[in-house]
């Protein structure tokens, strides 16, 4: 890439001739390939005196999964790219890049992930507890595979804290799910 940036305004500018064509109207960015460059352009002559464009964590592994990296533009520097008819495909990293984007023609598929969200101070504890509860519930921990016994559902079978819903009723007209918590 031969990007740009403006000292003054803070404007990285990206040439659409610069971005990996699919066809048609659509074009990709890889925004790591472009963390990288930027970092290039940081560490020369011309980009040294400017304060930082960006702050990035890496690919973390929790647990055999890997959670993508992620590229947050800050510093007061936003994002033109090359004005036209198309759509830029963002891949390779998670990234606030609509947040900064110079508005223009250009429109941008983002392709975030969101992998376990933080959920902020303001929910009670047994709002959270229902969330979590939510979460095992549905099989979304892999830590915690869910089994299904005729007389229960429990997650996490043989670690230190399962979690168990009992299942009773007769069999044909009635069917009670009750949460079992460890004592």
């Amino acid at each position: 890439m031969a990007l740009s940036i403006d000292h003054n305004t803070r404007v990285i500018f990206v040439p659409q001739a610069d971005l990996t064509f699919l066809g048609g109207d659509r074009w990709q960015m890889d925004v790591n390939d472009f963390r990288l460059e930027l970092h290039d352009y940081m560490d020369n002559q011309q980009g040294i005196p400017l304060p930082f464009p960006f702050s990035h964590n890496t690919v973390v592994v929790l647990s055999g999964i890997a959670y993508a990296r992620s590229v947050e533009f800050i510093n007061g520097y936003t994002i033109e790219f090359e004005d036209g008819m198309y759509q830029v495909d963002l891949t390779g990293a998670n990234h606030n890049i609509a947040d900064v984007q110079v508005q223009n023609n250009v429109g941008l598929i983002i392709n975030n992930s969101a992998g376990l969200i933080q959920v902020g101070t303001g929910l009670t504890a047994l709002q959270s507890q229902m969330l979590a509860d939510i979460y095992w519930r549905l099989g979304l921990d892999p830590a915690l595979p869910l089994t299904n016994y005729q007389d229960g559902i429990e997650a996490g079978a043989g670690s230190p804290a399962p979690k168990r819903i009992d299942v009773t009723g007769d069999g044909e007209n009635t069917t009670t799910l009750t949460r079992n918590d460890p004592a």
